[in-house]
């Protein structure tokens, strides 16, 4: 067990910190680590006994929940209030809606499944399970460039870093031809709709 759980949770971390000069460094990667220190952990909790192992056991889970309780509200996710804007898109979504979310890698439609998962990201260019990657991979610019043409209406969800949103992808829709509609703001999360204006008849 140990031969096992060791290298599974010592070598993923060591690829990634000499690979960070070349790639970011994913820390959610880690996240795939967390069962060989649990097996580790509880392999350790048997061997003291069921006394002591028990009492050691709920002091972990005495620690873990405020930190649990806390990710869980709206400012868990560093000020993002994903549930907000997944609750929204959910109650005002139509047919010929699309998604534009520029991290393409943040598994943020895994987590959040009645809003922004009915919805097609017109980013994803390969799935996450073909792709082997947790979000999946960017499509082309002209793939992304299609898509938008052809949808109605494209709900932008931006997520700002040091207080900054990615430019290029706030100007997309305008670019486009396509007309705010609205915009809710949760703290470091921005949701805009935009429209596009049907045909005139002629």
């Amino acid at each position: 067990m140990v031969a096992l759980c060791v290298p599974w949770l010592t070598v993923p971390p060591l690829i990634l910190i000499l690979h960070a000069d070349s790639s970011p460094l994913y820390i959610r990667y880690l996240l795939f680590c967390a069962p060989a220190a649990a097996i580790l952990l509880g392999s350790g909790l048997a061997v003291l006994g069921w006394i002591p192992g028990t009492a050691i056991l709920a002091i972990f889970a005495a620690l873990a929940v405020p930190t649990m309780l806390r990710v869980r509200t709206p400012d868990g996710h560093g000020g993002a209030d994903i549930v907000a804007a997944d609750k929204i898109i959910a109650r005002d979504r139509r047919p010929g809606d699309v998604l534009l979310y520029g991290a393409i890698n943040e598994t943020i439609t895994m987590a959040y499944p009645y809003g922004m998962r009915q919805l097609q990201n017109i980013e994803v260019g390969t799935t996450a399970i073909a792709s082997g990657t947790l979000g999946g991979l960017r499509a082309s610019s002209a793939v992304v460039l299609r898509r938008a043409e052809a949808a109605r209406r494209i709900w932008l969800v931006q997520v700002s870093v040091d207080g900054q949103l990615n430019p290029n992808v706030s100007v997309f829709p305008k670019r486009l031809d396509f007309r705010k509609v609205r915009a809710w703001e949760f703290n470091t999360l921005l949701l805009t709709l935009y429209a596009r204006d049907p045909p005139t008849a002629r």
